[in-house]
């Protein structure tokens, strides 16, 4: 313990110089004097993240509350009263059960959900100190599972592929987020609106699965329609790896006291739960595979799959990834094999006209960005460049923005923590020493989205059971240079 202690004081103290140095100009000592900067050819020069900051976690079914005399008491939570969506979700705390939160009527429901995204785009919007700048790149960032429905997933039959007098819920989300992107002030706007659940059913009789399912974020780069058109700006980023939190496990049998509480007991016996099965006990991923059925559908509405968490933007090299593909290093090992097996794998990139493709950049990422509900930046996953920015929201807390050292258990080593994270990595390399060096961003200001009586816009679609929705905009910072 103490050999371990006396090594995490040095590489802290490393840590504390960079933490305070690591802002002021001049050349970086750690690249030598006949390294060249490598030109990306972006207009963009600096980076904005913001974070929209919203629970997009189940509502508890049963809450504390406090009565007159200073009794705490446990009470039903009346948002979940009149939903046959429950379930049990393991928290900090323990098991809890829990409710989907949402509008019986999908349409209904992902119309409510527009409106509080694009409330936020717009605070954000009015809110960004550089939002008449075109030389920073703004990116906007809302959490996983923002979009699901009342029952934990949209059903994507409802979607009637290959008609196009049907559009159904995933296809009206497209749809809003496609109209709110195409503005003039918006050119200059990376956004990634958390990710969208969707379960599609089997109908196979021989198979054992119930349904497949897909967690995947909508991104989109924001452009002015009466200069360009919406070709190479319009992106699926599905998500991989299924953990354990990111569905309730259903209660079937509604005749248990607990529910008893909850639903009207005159239809207890007759109405069964309308909550999704949790596929993590059915296969470990997300039915990734299947977007290739999708493909030739999604290229006819002019989006692009992100398949290995890597994408262009203007000349920047950024990686894109959900919640636990982050821990699991996705965009990493995603460049790790490109390397290993000659750089032959071609990334979407966007570009004045529209989209092209290249390589996966050999100087890593110059901007991540992780959309999540539970995960916090993993240091071991980061595939960041010389002075690379991540930055990650979360849609289950609002901690404060951290970073700190751990010596036991699981948390061992350089741990981060907070519902809105930015993270500045550097290399150093010495003929004695390599460390790799970070520090928590914590340069930013944090505004309501509403003002107090926030419940009113979200109560039915998101808890009001936790904090309110808010934005954290960062200062602008300098997009790293690359070398070559």
């Amino acid at each position: 313990m103490f050999v371990c202690s006396v090594v995490l004081l040095g590489v802290a103290r490393h840590q504390a110089t960079w933490n305070h140095n690591h802002n002021h100009a001049g050349e970086d000592p750690t690249l030598p004097n006949e390294n060249k900067k490598l030109s990306t050819n972006s207009k963009y020069t600096r980076v904005q993240g913001i974070g929209y900051q919203i629970y997009t976690g189940g509502a508890p079914a049963f809450y504390n509350a406090t009565t007159e005399d200073g009794e705490i008491i446990r009470e039903a939570n009346p948002e979940c009263l009149g939903l046959y969506s429950y379930g049990t979700m393991w928290t900090e705390e323990g098991e809890e059960l829990q409710c989907y939160l949402g509008n019986f009527d999908a349409e209904q429901d992902v119309q409510t959900r527009l409106k509080i995204m694009e409330d936020a785009v717009e605070q954000a919007y009015r809110m960004s100190d550089t939002k008449y700048d075109p030389t920073t790149l703004k990116i906007f960032i809302a959490p996983e599972f923002f979009w699901r429905g009342v029952n934990g997933a949209y059903v994507f039959e409802d979607e009637a592929p290959g008609d196009s007098t049907v559009c159904g819920p995933v296809c009206q989300i497209l749809a809003g987020l496609e109209e709110l992107v195409a503005q003039k002030r918006f050119e200059d706007w990376l956004f990634l609106f958390g990710s969208i659940t969707a379960s599609e059913p089997i109908r196979d009789r021989h198979n054992s699965y119930d349904s497949l399912f897909y967690n995947f974020a909508p991104v989109y780069k924001g452009f002015d329609p009466e200069k360009t058109t919406y070709e190479g700006k319009r992106f699926i980023a599905p998500k991989r790896y299924l953990s354990t939190s990111d569905f309730m496990t259903p209660q079937r049998h509604l005749n248990v006291s607990g529910f008893k509480e909850l639903i009207d007991h005159e239809q207890t016996s007759t109405h069964q739960a309308t909550t999704v099965i949790n596929p993590i006990y059915t296969r470990g991923k997300y039915d990734y595979d299947l977007w290739i059925d999708y493909k030739g559908e999604l290229d006819g509405l002019g989006y692009t799959i992100l398949e290995y968490g890597w994408l262009m933007v203007n000349g920047l090299a950024v990686s894109l990834e959900i919640c636990l593909d982050h821990q699991v290093k996705t965009s990493l090992n995603a460049y790790n094999a490109d390397m290993t097996t000659g750089r032959n794998t071609l990334i979407p990139s966007i570009v004045e006209h529209g989209l092209e493709y290249a390589h996966i950049p050999y100087f890593q990422a110059q901007i991540g960005v992780v959309s999540s509900a539970g995960m916090t930046i993993v240091q071991e996953a980061l595939a960041l460049t010389q002075h690379g920015i991540i930055f990650l929201q979360d849609g289950l807390s609002n901690a404060t923005n951290r970073m700190y050292w751990s010596s036991t258990g699981c948390e061992l080593g350089l741990q981060f923590e907070g519902g809105t994270e930015a993270v500045q990595r550097r290399a150093f390399l010495s003929s004695t020493d390599v460390f790799f060096e970070h520090a928590a961003l914590e340069d930013f200001k944090r505004y309501d989205v509403y003002g107090d009586d926030w419940k009113v816009y979200v109560n039915g679609t998101f808890t009001t059971k936790s904090y309110p929705p808010q934005l954290n905009i960062f200062k602008k910072m300098d997009i790293a240079e690359v070398y070559a």
